[in-house]
């Protein structure tokens, strides 16, 4: 018995789902090579989608980080803010938290966190 399916697919959300039941149709009849019957075994292209789209992703995330750089002079600016409105205290405190007695004692890093906790204040 001689089976030939061609299937040319254009959602890319079915194409797994093809793939699976020729391979699985493949399996059930023991097709012997060169009967014309044959499985891609490369990535799908709903696994080629999900690649790029998870780059994209990991590339955006980048970029707004990157974006997002906070300088000591914002940080300053914020927490002296916070000083004229009566919360020096909590402004010292805050400074300790992040291991420093002063706030150029603090990693550049931890700046987009430290003014998380600014907000809440």
């Amino acid at each position: 018995m001689n089976i030939k399916v061609d299937v040319n697919i254009t959602a890319p959300e079915l194409t797994a789902s093809i793939n699976n039941f020729t391979k699985m149709l493949n399996d059930v009849l023991n097709l012997k090579a060169g009967s014309g019957f044959t499985y891609d075994t490369e990535q799908t292209e709903v696994q080629k989608i999900e690649q790029v789209n998870a780059t994209t992703k990991s590339k955006k995330i980048l970029q707004k980080k990157e974006e997002k750089r906070i300088t000591l002079e914002e940080v300053r600016a914020k927490l002296v803010s916070l000083s004229q409105n009566g919360k020096q205290a909590e402004v010292k405190a805050l400074i300790q938290k992040f291991g420093g007695t002063k706030l150029s004692d603090i990693p550049k890093e931890k700046y987009p966190e430290l003014l998380e906790k600014v907000e809440v204040l």
